[in-house]
Formats: C-alpha cells, structure tokens, sequence
C-alpha cells in the first residue's frame, strides 16, 4: 500500500521527481569540485599544456635530448609537489553546500530546499497546524519548480593576474593547428622522452642533383626513401649523366643517428691519385633531419651509409664544360673613318659570357710611355668585344671601334681575341700582327696640338713645354684660328695645365681636350659627330642585348636618328666649306659605301621593328651593318657617278668661284665706305659705278650656273634665286651711291648662296647610289652583293621577312591580350607567360 504519509522521505522524493533536483544537485556538486580543482592546480595544467604545445610544434626535436628529459622531469616533480601541497581539494562537496549553491544561483530566500529535509515535530495531531504546514511546504516546492544550474566560477582573475593559463591554452590551440594530422603522432613521440620510442622510425632519404646555373640544366631527382636505391643481385646501377661541378643533395630523416656519405672516383677513370676517396658526414638540421651537398668535379659513386650498412648509392657520369672557341671570322680591317673592324666567331658548349681583344705592343716598350689606365694593364691594351646576348653558345660578331686617340696608335702590335665561359675557362685566337690606325692630321695648327698631346700622354714630364707651346700657339688667334672655340679651348687647356695640382690627371684631361680640339679643326663637326653615333650605337647594342624594355628601344633608335642626321650635315658642312676654301674634292673611294636616304630610313626601321618584335640577335645584325656602312661612308662629289652627279658637281664648283667672288665684293664695298658705314639714304659722291657692274657680272654668272643646273636637272633650288635677287637689288644700290643698303643685299646674298651649296651637297648625297628598286636574292636591304654563302636565306642569325617581323608583332599582341584575361586556367596563363619569354 502506498505511503501517504508526510514524512520528509516522501516530501524529498515528491520534490525530485517534480522538479528533477536530484541530478540538478550531482552537477551542482560537480561544478563546485571542478571550481576548487581549478582553483587549487592550474598552474600544473598550464604547465602541461606549454610542454604539449611545444610537442605538438615538433620543438623538442631541434633541441638536445637531455635538455628534453631534463623539462619533463622538471615538470613531472613540480606537478607531484604542488598535488600534494593542495590535496585538500581532492574531496567531493557535500550535498547541503551543493543546495545551498542552487539557492544561491536561483535568488531564492528562506532556503526552501532546505524546507524538504524539515518535518512537523510539535502539534502534528492538529489538523489546522498540519494544513498549515503543507501549505508552506508546497509553496516551497512551486518556488523551486525551475531550478538553473550554475555556471563555473573559478575565481582565478586576482590569482593569475598575468593571464598565464590563457597563454597556455591559445599555444595548445596553435600548435594543434600548426600540426594537424601528425599531432598524434608527435604528442605520441615526445611527451615521453624514451630513447626506444624514436629508434622505430624508418630512414627516409631524398636526394637530387642541381646543374650549375649556367648550364640551364633542370635538376635531377634520384630517389624519395631506400626503398628501391640499390639493385637486388648487388650489381651497380646505370650511372646518371651530369655537367661537371654539379651538387649532389641528399636529406634524410630517421631515427637521430647521422648517416655519412662516400665519394670514389671511378676506377675507369685516369688518375686515380688525383681524385682521391671523400667521406663526409651529414650535417644535422635537427635531432632527427641531416643534410649533405657534394660537389660533383670527376665521375665516381656516391654511397649513403647507415650505421654498419649501407642503404644507397648512386653512380655519376661526369659531362665535361670544354673551354669556349674563338677566332676571327675575317683579317681585321681598317674603316674610312680610321676605325678598327673586328669580325669574329666563338662558341662554347653553355655559352660563352665575355670576351675580349688584346693588343700587345711589338718592340721597345720604353717609348710608349704610361699607358691608358682604364683600358690597359702594362704592356697589354684589352678591347671589349659585345656580344649579342649573354650566355649565347655560338655566333658570329661584329666590334668597330675608333682607337686612333690611344697612345699606341699608328705602331706595330700583336692581336689576339679571348672569350670566357661561365665556369671562368678561357679560349684564345691565334695572334695576328697589324698596326693600330692612325689619324694623319692636315691642318697645321692640328699637327702641332697632337704633338704636344703626344707629349702629355708619354709622361716625358714636358708640361711646362706644353704650356709654351700653347701660349705660343694662341698669342695670334686673328691669324690662324676661324672658330672662338678652338681658342678658348686652348687657352682653357693652358691653364688646367698649369693649375692642376695632379699633373697626371691634368696631362690626361687635357690631352682629351686637345685631341677634341684637332678634330674640330681637321674636319669641323664630322668626327666628334662620328664618335657621337659611335656611343649610341654602343648603347642600342647593349640595350637589345640586355632585354631591355621596348620604350628604352624606341628612345634609343629615335637618339640614333638624330645623331645620324647631326652625322650627314656635318659631312655636308665640311663638303661645302672645302669647297669654298678651294680645295678639291676627294676621289670616290670604291670601297666607300653607299646608300639613298629612303634606304638608311628604312634599315632603321627595320631594326626598330625586329627590337619590338623580339629578335634581338638579327636587330643586333643589322646595327652592325648599320655600323659598317657608316663607318665606311665617304662624302665625295668626284668619280664617275653619271650625268646627274656630274652636272651637280659642275655646278657646285661653279658656285663656290661665285661665293668666292662675291665675298671679294663685299668686302671691296665695306672698305670704300666711309669708316666702314655709308648712313641710309646717302650716296657716295661720284657714285661706284665699278663695283656695280662687277655685282652684275656676278649676277649673270649665277643666272648661266642656274640656267645649266634647270637644264641638267629640270629644277633650280629656291635659295639661288633668291641668291640672284638679292645681287640685282645690292648692284642697283651700288649704282646709286646707298652703299648700306648694297650691303645688307650683298651679305643676303651670301647667306642664300650658302643655303643653295648645301641643297646641291645634299643632292649629290642622296643620288650617289644611282637607283633605286625592289632587292634581289643575292643583295642585302642596302643593295649591295652578298657573299655567296650568305645569299641562302634562313637559319639562326638570319634577318626576319617583312611578313614574320608584321607576324611575330601580332602574336605578340595577341599573347598579350590573353596574359590580360586573368579568368583562364593557370596553366593556361603560365603556358602564355613562357610564350611572352621568348619575345
């Protein structure tokens, strides 16, 4: 029969099967248990979690193994010391301290859970007491009805006041991350430092060889573990072929012992002695990783060695770097322009990374004086040579350069050309003896500036010489010297002479000033022009040769252009002032070359395109044989060139007789007038009836020249008809006594005359070539023959079609636009950008 009774056991399990505060206490009791533990050790658990931590980010494999042993120790006897100091912990939390928690927890007063273990001790017989007492009792039990559970409060914030435990925890946290799926294995291995547990893991072996860099080799991967590194029957497995000087790198992993290395040469090999047996130790990355890189010099076997046995072994063919080749393709050769032109061929198996020219003086060396010290060493002159690019294994080159201002020129030497690898060997030419081009100088006072240059240079210590010879040389500059320039460059390079206190680095400074100045005087602008084009061309070379951008390019070839029109109306100013002054002109050289304006204009061009489009190497021909024919380039009005050249050079003799002549006038006008000046407006008394009829003759001299020059050519040039305006209008002043005005037509006159010699110049300049028309098989973009092996078109150094440089532009352009469409596959991006390489 069921137990109605109100007794405190039936009031206590009404309430825990209402409310389920029985298992609200069992948690409540356990929160309480888990507080005091925390509370009382957190300071092993953060312990504990920094040296997991470390385990887990594999820090204990780099460190020693008694370092090791010693931290788990440490922390193993600091956890036992502090568990036993705070073991009054270690209890469970009795029921009413869990109940009064809840009530706490829950806000509730009175503590009603309290009310459950109470029970009725006086008037228990009283019907109206015990009503009463049950209504207590069951409001006790709506009130707790909805019982929260609490939450942890450890309390630890004025205990770890520096957040140590949070420490602990965010590095369990990372390095559980930083593992990943080794975290077991790690914690498995190393949280009990016992040397058995490490001795298990296998030898797990890597190993490659890499090919010097400048072989372009990929490198060679030989083996993951040593499993499969050795032949079962014992025999030798085939050797791996490899350029000399490779690396081999093996890395293994295992169990702490450090494997060795040994290297024997190959018994086939010869001497033996000479490459004598290497054994190396494997350096140690860490406790359980070592590393070994080997050179590879001799062919041999590489054995990896494990304790007392051996695990691989790998065999090695050496591939040897022969030292480059290099000789001359042709003798070498002297330029119009005095400029020495080498041409030669190399090649190397990886390519070749330098070379150069040497000059070695014949003879007494005691007259050559100091040498140039940027550009000698001794007796021994060295002359780079450009290549087209870098690295290139085979080729033919070109070099032109001017040395006629070094100190050696015009003696007897000795040539021999040396190329460089880029293992540093080193291939030679035979030697050649020729004798370095030498400047021979016309003008006098040039003759005399290089003979004292030559003193400076020598060292004869003669400066004070020099500076007389200087004064002297500009005591009358009315006399002998036109230009203001050439005296002030003189008197410049007098007192740097003479106030430099390093009288070596003046000698030197000033011997450049005065070889610039004798080339001014020799030929005008034609020769610094000339050294001019020379360095632009040296840039542009190095420019294609180095890959640089195509906007460097552009400016390049727009300087070049420019320096070659500087170049021509140099040639034409010298031209014409030659034949003003009388001289006659220089015989056509049939050697000289020649070319039209249209043609220059369109070789240019031609390189441009081919920078753009990516052949570097046949842009770098062509610049050579833009070089070539510049250097080689003779302004001549002389030879047999047919009847346009012929009527042109007519003409501009006769021209220059009337410039002549009417300079003569001009200045008989000037003298006659009073003072040198005839006021505007008023005639000379008697008038000058003599210089005007000499103005008219001069006048009908120039409409005959005219009248032959439109017959010849069915034009005149614009400026001699304004040439003989003006000498009507100054012989009509004349015969009316306003000399000032005859003057100012007179020097008109001039002006004009000058400007049409330097339209007929040009004209014979633009027609020496004598033609024009679409080129042949056997002729080059200039018109000219080629040799017969180089009539075939095709092969590495050839010159691209007009239609593959337009093509190669439009892959270009295309790949270009695909590069930019980044939503393709990346292998499809990465296949364009190798593509765009080759550009």
């Amino acid at each position: 029969m069921r137990d109605l009774r109100d007794t405190p056991a039936n009031r206590t399990k009404a309430a825990a099967n209402l409310s389920g505060l029985a298992w609200r206490l069992v948690v409540t009791r356990a929160v309480i248990c888990w507080e005091r533990l925390w509370r009382t050790f957190w300071p092993v658990a953060a312990a504990w979690g920094i040296y997991l931590a470390a385990g887990l980010f594999d820090i204990w494999t780099v460190l020693p193994y008694g370092l090791h042993l010693a931290a788990f120790l440490a922390l193993t006897g600091f956890s036992g010391w502090w568990i036993w100091h705070g073991r009054g912990a270690l209890h469970w939390p009795a029921a009413h301290a869990a109940a009064r928690r809840l009530e706490r927890e829950n806000g509730l007063a009175n503590q009603p859970l309290a009310v459950l273990e109470d029970r009725l001790s006086l008037n228990a017989a009283d019907p109206v007491a015990r009503q009463l007492w049950e209504l207590h009792v069951n409001r006790n039990l709506a009130a707790i009805k909805r019982l929260r559970l609490p939450l942890p409060r450890p309390g630890l914030v004025d205990r770890d006041r520096y957040g140590l435990r949070m420490l602990a925890a965010i590095m369990l946290v990372a390095a559980g991350f930083a593992a990943g799926p080794d975290g077991p294995g790690r914690l498995s291995q190393f949280v009990l430092p016992l040397p058995h547990v490490t001795a298990a893991v296998p030898l797990q072996i890597e190993a490659w060889v890499t090919a010097p860099e400048y072989t372009g080799a990929p490198p060679l991967f030989l083996a993951g573990s040593a499993a499969n590194l050795l032949v079962d029957d014992g025999r030798t497995p085939a050797a791996h072929k490899v350029p000399v000087n490779s690396i081999l790198s093996v890395r293994t992993y295992g169990d702490g012992q450090a494997p060795h290395i040994v290297y024997r040469a190959d018994p086939a090999g010869a001497a033996i002695a000479e490459k004598p047996e290497r054994e190396i130790d494997l350096t140690a990355v860490d406790r359980r990783n070592f590393a070994v890189d080997l050179p590879l010099p001799y062919a041999g076997v590489a054995e990896l060695r494990h304790g007392f046995g051996q695990v691989a072994q790998w065999p090695f063919g050496i591939i040897p770097d022969t030292p480059p080749e290099i000789r001359f393709a042709a003798e070498p050769s002297v330029t119009m322009q005095q400029a020495l032109d080498i041409r030669f061929a190399f090649a190397d198996d990886y390519g070749v990374s330098a070379a150069w020219a040497e000059f070695t003086p014949e003879g007494d060396l005691s007259a050559l004086g100091d040498s140039d010290p940027d550009q000698s060493d001794g007796a021994l002159l060295r002359l780079p040579l450009s290549l087209a690019a870098p690295g290139q294994k085979k080729g033919q080159q070109q070099v032109i350069e001017d040395l006629t201002a070094h100190p050696w020129a015009g003696l007897p030497v000795r040539l021999r050309l040396v190329a460089r690898d880029a293992a540093g060997q080193t291939g030679f030419s035979a030697s050649v003896p020729l004798t370095l081009p030498q400047r021979i100088f016309e003008n006098p006072l040039a003759r005399a500036l290089i003979e004292q240059r030559r003193k400076l240079i020598l060292g004869t210590g003669e400066n004070a010489t020099v500076i007389t010879a200087l004064d002297a040389l500009s005591l009358f500059p009315d006399l002998f010297i036109d230009d203001l320039r050439i005296y002030i460059g003189l008197r410049v390079a007098r007192y740097r002479l003479a106030e430099m206190r390093d009288q070596r680095a003046a000698a030197q400074d000033v011997g450049e000033l005065l070889w610039e100045l004798a080339l001014r005087l020799e030929d005008g602008d034609v020769s610094l022009a000339a050294d001019e084009l020379r360095s632009l061309q040296k840039a542009l070379r190095e420019a294609l040769s180095n890959g640089a951008p195509d906007t460097e390019i552009a400016a390049l070839m727009s300087q070049l252009r420019e320096a070659i029109n500087r170049f021509f109306q140099a040639m034409v100013d010298q031209a014409i002032e030659d034949a003003q002054e009388g001289m006659s002109p220089p015989m056509q050289n049939p050697d000289a070359e020649q070319l039209e304006t249209a043609d220059l204009q369109a070789l240019l061009d031609k390189i441009e395109q081919l920078g753009k489009a990516g052949a570097r190497e046949a842009a770098q021909n062509l610049l050579n044989e833009l070089q070539s024919i510049l250097e080689n380039m003779q302004m001549s009005f002389g030879g047999d060139q047919g009847g346009q050249d012929t009527a042109y050079t007519q003409a501009l003799d006769e021209l220059a007789d009337v410039m002549r002549a009417q300079q003569a006038l001009q200045d008989k006008t000037y003298q006659q007038s009073p003072s040198g000046q005839q006021g505007e407006g008023t005639p000379a008394p008697g008038g000058s009836p003599s210089l005007s009829e000499q103005q008219k003759a001069l006048r009908g001299q120039l409409d005959t020249l005219m009248r032959q020059l439109g017959a010849a050519q069915g034009e005149v040039p614009k400026p001699l008809e304004r040439a003989g305006k003006a000498m009507e209008d100054a012989a009509a002043a004349l015969g009316s006594g306003e000399r000032k005005a005859a003057l100012d037509q007179q020097v008109e006159a001039m002006e004009q005359l000058r400007d049409g010699a330097e339209a007929i110049a040009r004209a014979i300049a633009e027609e020496q070539e004598g033609g024009e028309g679409e080129f042949s098989d056997s002729e080059d973009p200039l018109g000219r023959q080629l040799p017969a092996g180089q009539r075939e078109r095709g092969g590495q150094d050839a010159v691209p079609e007009e239609f593959d440089v337009e093509r190669a532009l439009e892959l270009r352009q295309e790949l270009e636009r695909r590069a930019g469409e980044r939503r393709r596959p990346v292998e499809e991006l990465d296949y364009i950008d190798r593509l765009l390489d080759l550009f």
